[in-house]
């Protein structure tokens, strides 16, 4: 096997594991094939290197995919829990990035209902939460949502230059 052809498959198992813990991980993909790119320029066999980095990410995903389809009985790529997170952070708590008492791991009422429902049954009633909220309150979620920008970079600033405050740009609150 080609040493490139190798190192490529590598990273397409690599993104393939991350993928698999934090999907978010793959929208980094793109810009690093284009970054790649533009440093090597012409030396980068783009077709035959990404054909073999998107297979060995296929290998390593496949089975989660066929496993979200047997369990849920439709195709759920990753995770099928983007209204459920979505509701969790727009429940008007913009005092925390993660407010515990909206996750059903952290709430023992959250729990019952989840268990109740089944994890689609749970979600699809945050979405329809979720939706309703935007409907009746999109300023409300746009103000929200500055606050917990603001939060995640007040936050970000300080653990990252040490700014003796826990909010040191925070102004919409």
């Amino acid at each position: 096997m080609h040493r490139s052809i190798r190192a490529w498959g590598s990273y397409g198992l690599l993104w393939g594991v991350a993928a698999v813990t934090n999907p978010v991980v793959l929208s980094t993909v793109p810009f690093l094939f284009g970054w790649l790119y533009f440093r090597r320029g012409a030396r980068l066999r783009w077709p035959s290197e990404f054909v073999t980095a998107a297979l060995f990410l296929g290998l390593v995903v496949a089975p989660w995919f066929v496993r979200n389809y047997i369990a849920f009985d439709r195709f759920i790529p990753f995770r099928g829990t983007f209204w459920m997170v979505f509701w969790e952070g727009n429940m008007g708590d913009a005092s925390d990035l993660f407010p515990d008492w909206t996750n059903p791991a952290h709430n023992e009422t959250k729990m019952a209902e989840y268990g109740s429902r089944g994890e689609m049954g749970y979600v699809a009633e945050k979405k329809r939460l979720s939706l309703e909220f935007l409907r009746d309150h999109p300023g409300l979620y746009l103000r929200l949502y500055g606050q917990t920008v603001c939060l995640y970079l007040d936050r970000l600033l300080v653990a990252s230059c040490g700014l003796p405050r826990p909010r040191a740009i925070c102004a919409l609150e």
